[in-house]
């Protein structure tokens, strides 16, 4: 049987950046274009299913070595990039579809780790909806070393399922939306759901 030496990966999933001391939050899309997001209409979180682990970013270089499961961690990689620890969850953004989203920072890991922790015990996450998150803010924080990092705001707007991933599109059908709580979102000019 023949072998081939196939081109890498473009690079199909898109991703979220977040730049804290800013609170700028954008969208790399499947086509490299990094676009802003307006974190005050949201995104939908699949908080539920967030996976933990050992991350290296660097110019160039991005790698990922998911724990089994977040109380088992491994032993931390070696090499000339710093690993730390990370997650990787997916999201889903209105207007753009589905996203990687992961960091290995302090101020999103903490994020994160506030958003499951505030919404663990829901009904709605029992039953397998993903939390709309909306960003508030960010305001700087000093850490226990004396180092400064970023507190995230947010709030969890809704309750909803989480919108198919399709392949070719990120114009996903709009799914029923379950309020946990009445929203402020006004029908007009309300992008998510």
């Amino acid at each position: 049987m023949p072998i081939t030496f196939q081109e890498e990966s473009s690079g199909t999933t898109q991703y979220i950046r977040v730049h804290t001391p800013q609170n700028k939050w954008s969208i790399m899309t499947t086509e490299k274009e990094l676009i802003d997001l307006d974190m005050s209409k949201g995104m939908a979180i699949d908080i539920k299913n967030v996976v933990f682990g050992w991350l290296a970013i660097d110019k160039g270089f991005r790698d990922w070595q998911p724990w089994p499961a977040p109380s088992q961690r491994t032993t931390r990689p070696e090499g000339a990039v710093e690993y730390k620890n990370g997650f990787e969850v997916d999201v889903y953004v209105p207007q753009h579809g589905h996203a990687s989203f992961s960091s290995n920072t302090m101020a999103v890991g903490n994020f994160i780790a506030k958003v499951y922790n505030q919404v663990e015990n829901d009904p709605n996450f029992a039953s397998g909806k993903v939390p709309v998150i909306k960003v508030t803010g960010s305001s700087p924080i000093t850490t226990a070393t004396g180092n400064t990092t970023y507190d995230i705001g947010f709030v969890v707007d809704k309750w909803i399922d989480m919108p198919v991933k399709e392949e070719a599109a990120p114009s996903i059908p709009v799914p029923p939306v379950v309020e946990s709580a009445p929203s402020t979102a006004t029908a007009e000019g309300d992008d998510f759901f």
